[in-house]
């Protein structure tokens, strides 16, 4: 019994995967890239008030 438990748990973990995987490429692949772009936008905003910060600080 276990078993078999064992291998639905498994088979329903790779559906799982699957639909992340297929969804991921939907994101990378979709027209826009509205998402990709966005995270990339707040990364350079996060280094710029890093740099800024660290420079009224008076750290090298």
């Amino acid at each position: 019994m276990k078993e078999i438990e064992k291998k639905l748990l498994g088979i329903y973990d790779l559906f799982l995967a699957s639909g992340a995987i297929y969804i991921g490429v939907k994101m990378v692949n979709s027209n826009n890239n509205n998402m990709i772009k966005q995270l990339f936008s707040v990364s350079r905003k996060m280094r710029l008030i890093n740099l800024q910060s660290s420079s009224d600080s008076g750290l090298p």
